[in-house]
């Protein structure tokens, strides 16, 4: 091992002519050296000239800029060079840095930046690294542990970073301004090596492995950005995030962030890529301040997560699905618009100011259930057949079935307001013994697309048109009208107009209502 010293002259780092074994400054200090080794300790010194990393095999054991005078040249990294250290690297803080090049830190590291802005910044190997004062990289920053593990300490302020395989978590304090990118091998995991993670406004949390596994560490804060999930994401504190899209891009492989405690999205959730799920082992929420957009990819909550929104507006076509009893939880002033959901999700509204179309439909073979008690919905559809099970009375505008669909509703005691039921070549089920149908507007109309179906169990079924006589109920095709037993329709209320009544065995007009029975 040798302490090798920059020449008045400077250089290139890997020419031999650049360096000197000769720590007096002055005519002593002659060129003629080999180029440095991992072994090799090399001084830039207030004699030193400039000096260019301008190869990707440019070594070093440590780098001083300080311990024999303050080095005031330039140290260029030339774009995609490296200089390796094995060990400490200590920059003084009235030299320049140029280039965009990358320093290298192998083993285990002190790193004194002195305020300067290095243009990459690579961390690697086993051992811990400690950034002293802040350490600010304008490029990437990239750590890699290597399969024994690596941690971090200190303050770091980087426009992207970058995190591998085998990390083992750290005390850091990160800034990250562009993206934040977890890759490497296999089934790897990738832990954020940091106690305090802030994604500025505009930034993008990117896990770009398809099999691996992002750890976001307990106590870690994120904040603005947006957590983009390609592969498998963790998240392991009370995260404060800017937005989150499960699945990179349309189309991607399975996305899956799983929670590890609440987390709260300020900007947007949505699902880009087919299957995207949620999950967590314990009843763990994502608390949604933002929008939640389900274009048109679906997006599952599977064991104990699920979703509380709590501000901005659900829209889209894709699925949303929760297999938690928690299922999905409205408290807040939300925006609905024209929404579905699916699997055996549960519906519950606590609170808030609600807007928008409140329409929502129900996907083929969904078994949901409603405990919205206190809301109107706009409408309600499924677009396959499906179950709708009543944890409470349901208000809604429409309530509608449609063509060649079956929806069968359990109301366990509870009621439906509807301002219009329309049954369009489908058919309802109502599963109960003696229920309750208020409307304002009925249509059963199956002449154009097949028979239209009203049953339910047993027993009767009252529909209540609460309107009084401006209001109307229409009929057409209906064929099958009650069970073996039981009377389907028992009007109550005044009904003037009833037009195109069909396959009806009896029409009896009885106090100012209008009876459909059969025999």
């Amino acid at each position: 091992m040798a302490t090798y010293y920059g020449v008045n002259a400077g250089g290139n780092w890997s020419a031999g002519a650049t360096w000197s074994t000769v720590a007096a400054k002055g005519a002593s200090r002659t060129a003629g050296a080999t180029q440095p080794t991992a072994a090799d300790d090399c001084v830039l010194d207030d004699y030193s000239g400039n000096v260019t990393v301008d190869t990707t095999t440019c070594l070093c054991k440590t780098l001083s800029c300080t311990v024999n005078g303050n080095y005031a040249g330039t140290l260029t990294f030339t774009a995609a060079k490296t200089l390796a250290a094995a060990g400490n690297a200590t920059l003084y803080s009235g030299m320049t840095i140029a280039g965009t090049g990358a320093l290298k830190l192998n083993g285990a590291a002190t790193l004194i930046s002195a305020g300067l802005t290095l243009p990459n910044l690579y961390i690697t190997g086993s051992a811990a690294t400690a950034l002293s004062g802040t350490c600010t990289v304008s490029g990437t920053t990239t750590i890699n542990g290597g399969f024994t593990g690596q941690s971090l300490s200190g303050t770091l302020n980087t426009v992207h970073l970058t995190i591998g395989f085998g990390m083992q978590g750290g005390t850091a304090v990160i800034t990250v301004s562009g993206t934040l990118t977890g890759t490497g091998p296999g089934n790897a995991q990738f832990n954020l090596p940091c106690t305090s993670l802030t994604m500025l406004t505009g930034s993008t949390m990117l896990s770009n492995m398809m099999t691996g596994a992002l750890v976001i560490q307990s106590g870690v804060t994120a904040t603005g950005g947006t957590l983009t999930t390609v592969g498998a994401v963790s998240i392991n504190s009370a995260s404060s995030l800017g937005a989150v899209v499960i699945g990179g891009y349309s189309g991607s492989a399975t996305s899956t962030l799983t929670l590890l405690s609440d987390i709260r999205v300020n900007s947007s959730l949505q699902s880009n890529s087919t299957p995207s799920n949620i999950t967590a082992a314990s009843p763990f929420k994502v608390q949604c301040y933002g929008n939640l957009t389900l274009t048109s990819q679906a997006l599952a909550f599977t064991g104990s997560a699920y979703p509380e929104i709590n501000g901005g507006t659900w829209s889209g076509s894709g699925v949303l699905s929760v297999v938690s009893a928690a299922g999905v939880v409205i408290a807040g002033n939300v925006t609905i618009n024209s929404v579905t959901v699916g699997g055996t999700s549960t519906l519950t509204y606590t609170s808030g100011t609600l807007a928008g179309n409140k329409n929502i439909t129900l996907a083929a073979a969904a078994n949901v259930t409603f405990n919205t008690a206190n809301m109107t919905w706009g409408s309600i559809t499924n677009s396959g057949s499906a179950t709708l099970t009543l944890a409470a009375d349901m208000v809604c505008t429409n309530l509608t079935t449609l063509t060649g669909f079956a929806l069968t509703i359990v109301p366990n005691g509870h009621s439906v307001t509807l301002a219009t039921l329309s049954v369009t070549g489908g058919s309802m089920l109502l599963s109960a013994a003696s229920y309750n149908i208020y409307a304002t507007t009925v249509w059963v109309n199956g002449r154009d697309a097949g028979p239209a179906v009203i049953t339910n169990s047993s027993g009767t079924v009252t529909l209540n048109n609460a309107g009084g006589s401006a209001n109307r109920m229409y009929y057409a095709a209906l064929t099958n009208v009650a069970s073996a037993t039981a009377t389907l329709y028992n009007w109550q209320g005044t009904c003037t107009t009833c037009t195109n009544i069909k396959a009806i065995t009896d029409v009896d007009i009885d106090g100012g209502g209008i009876a459909i029975y059969t025999y």
